[in-house]
């Protein structure tokens, strides 16, 4: 489905009014991110392709990249604590215990490629992917046991409500359930026309699936899983890749060209937000009523929390655009680059974008990339994690194009 039905889908189906802005961080990575989980109101971790794992502590006013001794794509990152952490990919599996300081990395136990992993307490755990695969671990991820639950399957997610019951879903409408921790499995087809990419409940009875082929789905179930309703009976035409539920209420899902949608009435009714990307996003992790993070292609963060980033320092209308040397420069690490957009044409609003790249031309972050109104901006810009050298940032805005220079040193 190419976007201009998409959005004539969104027009005719959705609620458009929205109440929640969501800001751009900096991730200082161009890798896709597939994963994002937030331990507390200020850290959180991000996972993507080629090893690729951020942490932050600062609410996402700074991502710093680990090094874990793997180039697997990393596919599911999750928590039982602030200190206990499992991450999987590509035939990998990764473990801390002491916050993300240090990471104990498998790469014999699971070898297939593993989409999902939760973990009930600090030793119980499950794993799904490729190959049809589920697999169990009864000490902490330190060996698994395997089996064949589903010839052929590709499993995507996994959720478990308590060390009995959980739910497993995969592409091509696969959905299976355990009621005695994972020994045995019973298949059911939900939907077999859509492919499922998460599940989640938020207790023992409600549960959400989101996913989608051609239409999206987001389906709910109130009796444990064993009857599913299709909220978007009426097809809604974007594929959606992840869902957060904080409770039976609310949530947010999220898929491709940067579509982020919520609920605050059990699904019922969504509101289209506006993300200001057209990335696709892959993950989404929802944490209490004011936050949520959203992860995707080209190293994409989007959080409802604005930190560090863009701010309005004067709403006075500027008779022209302009583009200022960032201060200091050079820098280590940290900067400010102010901007104007004045009032052009009878449209109030208009599309912004701030990019950096570095000295062979490759992007490196995007500052920017949201509607602004008239008036002047200042972007804090964090190059933490970049190494000494000469960059570039350039400001469009319409007709208007402007590239400076900026020099970090370190």
């Amino acid at each position: 489905m190419n976007k201009l039905t998409f959005l004539l889908f969104s027009a005719l189906l959705l609620n458009f009014n929205t109440d929640s802005a969501w800001y751009l961080q900096s991730s200082g990575t161009t890798q896709t991110l597939n994963s994002v989980y937030f331990t507390s109101s200020n850290t959180g971790y991000a996972v993507g392709n080629n090893g690729v794992i951020l942490k932050t502590t600062d609410k996402g006013a700074a991502w710093n990249t680990m090094v874990l001794g793997t180039t697997s794509n990393l596919n599911s990152v999750r928590f039982i604590d602030e200190q206990h952490g499992f991450v999987v990919g590509d035939n990998v599996f990764l473990k801390t215990n002491n916050g993300g300081a240090t990471w104990v990395l498998n790469t014999t136990s699971l070898n297939y490629s593993v989409k999902s992993v939760f973990f009930v307490n600090q030793n119980t755990g499950f794993a799904a992917g490729g190959n049809g695969t589920i697999s169990k671990t009864t000490n902490g991820g330190t060996s698994w046991s395997a089996f064949l639950a589903e010839p052929y399957a590709m499993f995507t997610s996994l959720y478990f409500t308590n060390l009995s019951t959980g739910f497993v879903v995969g592409l091509t409408g696969k959905y299976l359930k355990t009621t005695d921790g994972g020994n045995s499995w019973f298949t059911k087809y939900a939907d077999a026309s859509k492919n499922y990419y998460t599940v989640q409940f938020v207790d023992e009875n409600t549960g959400y699936i989101v996913g989608g082929w051609v239409n999206s789905t987001v389906m709910k179930s109130v009796n444990s899983g064993d009857n599913w309703i299709n909220l978007f009976s009426n097809a809604f035409g974007v594929r959606l890749y992840s869902g957060s539920f904080i409770n039976a209420e609310n949530g947010y899902v999220c898929g491709r060209y940067g579509t982020i949608l919520r609920t605050s009435d059990g699904g019922s009714s969504w509101i289209n937000e506006t993300s200001g990307t057209s990335a696709f996003l892959y993950g989404i992790h929802y944490l209490n009523d004011q936050t949520a993070y959203a992860v995707g292609d080209g190293g994409t963060i989007l959080s409802t929390v604005s930190v560090i980033g863009i701010h309005q320092i004067s709403s006075n209308i500027p008779s022209e655009f302009s583009l200022s040397q960032n201060y200091p420069n050079p820098f280590n690490p940290t900067t400010k680059i102010k901007f104007s957009i004045p009032l052009v044409g009878v449209a109030y609003m208009r599309p912004v974008q701030m990019i950096v790249y570095d000295a062979l031309g490759r992007k490196v972050t995007e500052l920017v990339n949201h509607e602004l109104s008239p008036g002047t901006y200042e972007v804090d810009f964090d190059a933490g994690n970049l190494s000494t050298g000469t960059y570039f940032y350039r400001l469009e805005a319409g007709d208007f194009i402007k590239t400076m220079k900026m020099i970090i040193v370190k």
